[in-house]
This record gives structure tokens, sequence and C-alpha cells, in this order.
């Protein structure tokens, strides 16, 4: 999948120093011994260790991503957010915990297992009332857990940590993935990122009942955003029209049916705030 580009650069200031206390803080290259790749991607590479498999090593070759990311999951704690243990900038990576497998690798392999997508919302609700976005919410940046069926959203690299006098809507830097990627990331004005993240999430939710993505790309050249337009410009259901679009009939669940129209909606304005979808999923 191709990456848009990449976020604006972070300030030094913005990078936590790491907790002298902490072994891994101490030493972080030790968990570099004996170590092999296990994903990568446009700007990062994922290592875990033999000698201790409940962490993973990120290294990245933009340094202002990496501080980006160990500055915005210093302001996050919670159980369904990737937590990060030690920061090298020398080497340039972090050591993260390790938080299972990719939603990717699960979804394409089409597994059966009892995940509860309910925590990614708990997730983003968490983020978006510190004022984080995350801008690049996709399956391969959410990991699973077998034992535990945890999910967790990970690589931060992309986000953005609004001040107090920054508007919703200032945004203007194109990021993410083009498959999850909002219909007004491709314009060339302002845009708001929390909403952005709910469309992502919207496109997570679709794939992981129906194995397909809703959309090549969010703009007028993929035939079946074209379509969603006029679907959802005479109030018809986004989701009953992505399956009609290949014969078929849509099975979902009303609830979720109407939780990913929600977060599916094309104009900005009129689509869901997480507070909205969390209320909705509660109700």
């Amino acid at each position: 999948m191709h990456i848009i580009d990449t976020g604006t650069n972070m300030h030094t200031s913005d990078t936590v120093p790491m907790n002298d206390e902490d072994p891994c803080a101490t030493n972080p290259s030790a968990h570099f011994e004996n170590y092999e790749e296990i994903a990568h991607g446009a700007y990062s590479r994922i290592y875990i260790s033999s000698k201790d498999a409940s962490v993973v090593i990120k290294t990245c070759d933009r340094e202002d991503l990496l501080h980006r990311e160990v500055a915005i999951l210093s302001r996050l704690e919670h159980p369904n957010i990737i937590k990060h243990l030690a920061f090298d900038p020398t080497r340039r990576c972090i050591v993260l915990e390790n938080g299972g497998v990719s939603m990717y690798d699960v979804v394409l392999g089409k597994e059966r297992v009892p995940y509860d997508m309910t925590q990614l919302v708990s997730a983003v609700v968490h983020m978006h009332e510190r004022k984080v976005v995350h801008r690049d919410i996709k399956l391969e940046n959410i990991v699973y857990n077998h034992p535990t069926n945890a999910l967790k959203l990970i690589d931060f690299g992309l986000s953005h940590a609004y001040n107090d006098a920054e508007d919703e809507g200032c945004l203007t830097r194109r990021v993410g993935t083009h498959t999850y990627a909002a219909p007004e990331i491709f314009h060339d004005r302002p845009y708001n990122g929390f909403k952005v993240d709910i469309w992502s999430l919207g496109v997570v939710f679709f794939a992981c009942y129906a194995y397909y993505f809703p959309f090549n790309i969010a703009r007028e050249t993929d035939y079946r955003f074209r379509n969603i337009q006029k679907v959802q410009s005479t109030k018809q259901c986004t989701c009953d029209a992505l399956y009609n679009m290949y014969g078929n009939r849509c099975l979902m669940h009303p609830r979720l049916k109407c939780l990913i129209n929600k977060m599916l909606c094309i104009d900005a304005r009129s689509r869901a705030s997480i507070g909205e979808i969390d209320e909705y999923i509660r109700s």
C-alpha cells in the first residue's frame, strides 16, 4: 500500500529522555543482540530478539519521525496503545512492548479470532481526549495478541498533537496510506485530523468484517468511491452499496452497519466524532 507523505519535523525539545532507573534505558542496545527483522515500513524496521520476545526494537531512517513517536507515546497511557520502554537517539531506535501479530495478517488469513473492535474505539477516545490524532490508522498499525485477545494501536510516527492554540481543522500535510486515507486528505485545503482518524477506523471495521477494502483510494478515480458519493447524496446505506457492487447482500448486524455508515461519511462535517461512536457502542 502506498504511503502518501510524512509528517512535519519535530524539534529536539519534543524528544523524551530515557529513564536512567530503567535497565532498558541505560542499555537499550542490549536488546539488539541476536535479533531478526519481522516487519518493515517505508522508513522503519521492526526487530525481535531471540533473548527477549516480550519486546521489539524499532529503527527509523527518519530521526524526526522517531522523535515524534516517542514524544506522542509519552503522552499516552492506555491498554490498547503500544507502550514504549526506551529510546536510543544515537542508534535511532526505540524499544517497544511486543503487542502481537499484525491485524493485516489476521484479516488477510481470514482468521476467526475473538477480537473486540471496541478496544480500538477506546484507544482512539483516549488519544483524541489528549488532542492526539494518529493519521495512519490501518490494519498494519494494529497488533493482535492471541493469548489475551488484546488489540493495540502502534506506529505513531505520523501523528500530530494539537496545542491549545490550534484549530482542529488546521492540518495541511498529506499523510497516511491511500487505502485508508479520508477523502479530504487529497484536497488542497486544511483538514480536521480527528475526522481523518474516524474515516480510517471505518475502513478498518469494514475490512475486518468483509475481508476486503471499501476503496482503493477515496477519490473520484475509484469507481467505488464515485458510486458511494451518489449513494450518500440520496441517503442510502453505504455498507449495502459496497456489497451490492459485487452482487452480494450485506449481512452485517444492523448496528454494525449503522456504525460503519457513520464513520465512512464522505462529508467530514457530517462524519461522527469518536465521542459519538463511543456513545453509540455503549447505548
